[in-house]
């Protein structure tokens, strides 16, 4: 799968220039009734993730505030998926993230199928960057204390706000969705003032650097600590080899595998990987013995990485109990200090 570029400038600069004006508050003296909540009505890492970060690097890199790598280049919003095509169908509420009022919309961009064809991808890709619709359907609203936002990539005729609306925070604006330049369902979410893009982690400008002293602009809905350079956005046990086409539509796992099953597999979804990245996966049996491991050196940088191990069960049957899954990435900085971060899940096999 490609990686996710969901450049969306110069969609927003066209709002901006359409709709915003200058607006005098300074960022250092907002009132707490200022603070943003979680634009996405989901709970952080179990139902949505934190997919990028604002690029905060002014170099042709990207860093994101924390001088790591979930971001890239030029990307000036926090990017927040939710599990998969299913859940986008079923409908995902995009909520308020404070008080304001609606300054322009856009609901007429078609969203993704589930599964593309790159040839027929890249055209139509080209031809929303030639449109400038690469934010898809958004809402642009003007918040209190100089503060504009910009929500983007939302579901088709989902909308449920008008130009001029007054909003509350929590308000339901539509609902997440797959338009414009993206290659899943998420909400990108940015935050202005002054025509300079925020970073709602720190209150700084997307020009001033990482590792900078930080006052979030999220309130309590949104946890405070919850960097991570990795996330882990689903992993599960299936019967068969894993379809990374299908899992993209539905990620929900079997609730048990069958004993006699020919083929026994463990796959697992992950945000943020990067090249060199060392992924160990681990299948243990009942008696927490060992059934199978796999060590991956990531090749290169993916927004959305998928893997899978397993093998066939004539050699080794399964027996009647939980299998569990296991996860490691490790990651060793420029630095040289190491990161790592775990993820595991059981079936039950009967």
């Amino acid at each position: 799968m490609k990686k996710c570029l969901s450049l969306i400038a110069t969609s927003i600069a066209t709002l901006m220039i359409l709709c915003a004006s200058p607006l005098p508050a300074t960022a250092q003296d907002d009132p707490a009734a200022s603070l943003f909540s979680l634009p996405v009505d989901c709970t952080l890492d179990k139902d949505c993730w934190l997919v990028n970060y604002v690029d905060v690097d002014p170099s042709a890199g990207a860093l994101d505030y924390q001088c790591g790598t979930r971001s890239y280049d030029n990307h000036n919003g926090t990017d927040i998926a939710i599990p998969d095509y299913v859940s986008m169908q079923s409908g995902v509420n995009v909520l308020a993230a404070a008080d304001g009022t609606v300054l322009r919309l856009r609901d007429s961009v078609a969203d993704w199928p589930p599964i593309t064809d790159d040839e027929d991808a890249a055209k139509k890709r080209a031809d929303i960057r030639a449109k400038n619709q690469d934010c898809g359907n958004g809402v642009f609203i003007e918040h209190d204390n100089g503060y504009t936002g910009i929500y983007c990539h939302m579901k088709k005729d989902s909308i449920a706000v008008k130009v001029g609306q007054k909003v509350k925070r929590g308000e339901i604006l539509g609902q997440v969705g797959m338009s414009g330049f993206t290659e899943f369902p998420h909400l990108h979410f940015g935050i202005y003032k002054d025509g300079k893009t925020i970073d709602p982690f720190t209150r700084h400008t997307s020009a001033d650097g990482c590792d900078k002293p930080k006052k979030p602009l999220w309130d309590a809905t949104f946890p405070r600590d919850d960097y991570k350079l990795v996330s882990f956005f689903g992993g599960g046990f299936k019967n068969h080899v894993p379809d990374f086409d299908a899992l993209a539509i539905d990620i929900s796992p079997p609730d048990s595998i069958a004993i006699d099953s020919d083929i026994f597999t463990f796959w697992i979804g992950m945000y943020g990987v990067r090249a060199d990245d060392q992924i160990k996966i681990e299948i243990r049996g009942p008696d927490n013995r060992l059934y199978l491991k796999k060590m991956i050196a990531q090749k290169n940088d993916k927004a959305r990485q998928y893997y899978f191990v397993g093998k066939k069960t004539a050699n080794d049957p399964l027996q009647a109990g939980y299998y569990g899954g296991y996860v490691q990435l490790t990651r060793t900085g420029p630095d040289g200090n190491r990161f790592s971060a775990d993820y595991s899940t059981t079936i039950k096999v009967e």
